[in-house]
């Protein structure tokens, strides 16, 4: 799992960086085939929302340290 996700996300810093949907879009489809519990529909939906979010195209402001990337 680590390899796989070490080529997602990068941004030049020498730690690697994830966003939440990362994981979510390569690990959801799987565990929601087999979950450990049932998932209601309103965890579908915020999971789904994960899925999709695009912090940048909504037009939210993130604000980067120019040295490392990091956001806040």
């Amino acid at each position: 799992m680590a390899e796989t996700l070490n080529d997602i996300y990068t941004d030049g810093c020498e730690v690697k960086k994830y966003r939440l949907s990362d994981f979510f879009n390569r690990w959801w489809d799987e565990y929601a085939r087999y979950p450990a519990e049932y998932i209601t529909p309103e965890q579908y939906k915020a999971a789904n929302a994960i899925r999709v979010c695009r912090t940048a195209a909504l037009g939210i402001d993130t604000y980067a340290c120019p040295e490392c990337g990091e956001v806040w």
